[in-house]
């Protein structure tokens, strides 16, 4: 009897050695996959895309559109929002400019397209597309590119959003049409400036919240209104709720 309580208290404790072990282990892999999580969680902490905003107007000063920037990472592509109204329907050539300056009434200032590699039109950096304009004469436009960073907008001399008159042809020109004059490889034969903005860096803050894109501010709002008193806004700020996040990602 005795010889049997001695083997069964051996029995329990290898049991409870064993048991001991194996909760160590789960504790042990517990620890681990915090460690794991909290690392990822400092790892992505403070990161924070770059942005820049521009607001676009017109010869006489009038405010007609806005674009947003937003660069997620460095070395990271640019997602870029534009918003307009009060412009032409139809196509107009859109290009971000090498100087951050906007001389009324012809925007000369604003330099040549953004082109640091000596590219022809349209592989400058600064080329994007079209802008489309309806009929009301609001228009959006959401493009992505890694042909510039949020650094390049806000160099020493800035950057300005360009609209043009006309569309931009890119500089396709059929050889059936002879070869592409200077003109046609400098600007895409997109006319003349009606819109100028210059682009202003903006702080980073939180990737949902209060920098988030309102679809349009009561202050664009009345502007848009008193422009084009048909246009329904109430659409504009529901819809496509992608392009209104597009910036604060």
């Amino acid at each position: 009897m005795p010889r049997m309580r001695t083997a069964l208290l051996v029995i329990a404790g290898l049991m409870l050695g064993g048991a001991g072990a194996a909760f160590a282990a789960v504790g042990h892999g517990h620890r681990d996959v915090g460690v794991h999580r909290s690392n990822v969680a400092v790892k992505g902490h403070g990161k924070r895309p770059q942005r820049a905003h521009s607001t676009l107007r017109n010869a006489a000063g009038t405010v007609v559109g806005h674009a947003w920037f937003s660069q997620r990472r460095r070395g990271g592509r640019v997602e870029m929002l534009v918003r307009v109204h009060g412009l032409a329907p139809g196509f107009h050539g859109f290009h971000i400019h090498t100087t951050g300056r906007c001389d009324a009434p012809g925007f000369m200032t604003a330099g040549g397209h953004l082109n640091p590699t000596g590219a022809a039109h349209p592989a400058h950096a600064g080329d994007l597309p079209s802008l489309l304009v309806n009929a009301d004469g609001t228009g959006e436009l959401a493009a992505t590119t890694d042909r510039f960073s949020i650094v390049d907008l806000s160099d020493a001399d800035g950057s300005a959003v360009i609209v043009h008159s006309g569309p931009d042809n890119f500089a396709n020109i059929p050889p059936r049409y002879g070869t592409p004059d200077q003109e046609t490889l400098n600007t895409g034969d997109s006319g003349t400036r009606v819109a100028c903005g210059v682009v202003h860096r903006r702080p980073s803050g939180p990737r949902r919240d209060e920098h988030a894109i309102a679809p349009w501010s009561p202050a664009q709002a009345s502007e848009a209104r008193t422009a084009q008193p048909g246009i329904s806004l109430a659409a504009t700020t529901t819809r496509r709720t992608r392009l209104t996040a597009l910036c604060a990602m």
